[in-house]
């Protein structure tokens, strides 16, 4: 068994969301060796938004923009990476879900290409935001999620 499928068992045996202890929901997680320029309220999807979705496949246009702070070149990347459906869902995993409250768990898995190997990494659904907004990646049209959850699984 692994990471992700032992961490989101734990999670629904004892009936609470996980937070990732390597990815802490503070400031210093994003802004290493500076001052952030405003205070980021971490929050998870259903804070934010009444019906979020991790991935929906009824979307047919990419609509995914940096927000406040987030990299420009990051959200090209993105745009490639979603016209190329496999690929897509080799690095977001489509059996993953923020609308089915049986299984949501609050962690996320993402598969990335590093050093010559596809890497699992796990990130919980916290994200920062600024007035009620993600700062980073965001989708301007709907209310999918994964593009601010892989760019932290990216950071991470």
């Amino acid at each position: 068994m692994g990471d992700y499928d032992r961490i989101h068992r734990m999670c629904q045996k004892r009936g609470e969301l996980w937070e990732d202890p390597d990815f802490p929901a503070t400031q210093s997680s994003v802004f290493y060796h500076q001052k952030p320029p405003f205070q980021f309220v971490w929050k998870r999807p259903k804070e934010i938004c009444n019906r979020p979705v991790f991935v929906s496949d009824s979307t047919s246009q990419f609509d995914i923009s940096p927000g406040k702070m987030g990299d420009k070149w990051l959200v090209s990347c993105l745009g490639v990476l979603y016209l190329c459906k496999g690929l897509f869902y080799r690095v977001v995993p489509a059996d993953q879900s923020l609308s089915s409250e049986k299984e949501y768990s609050g962690v996320f898995r993402f598969r990335l290409w590093w050093c010559g190997e596809w890497m699992e990494v796990l990130v919980d659904d916290r994200l920062p935001t600024v007035n009620n907004r993600l700062a980073f990646l965001q989708s301007t049209h709907t209310d999918q999620f994964w593009p601010g959850l892989l760019e932290k699984a990216y950071a991470k």
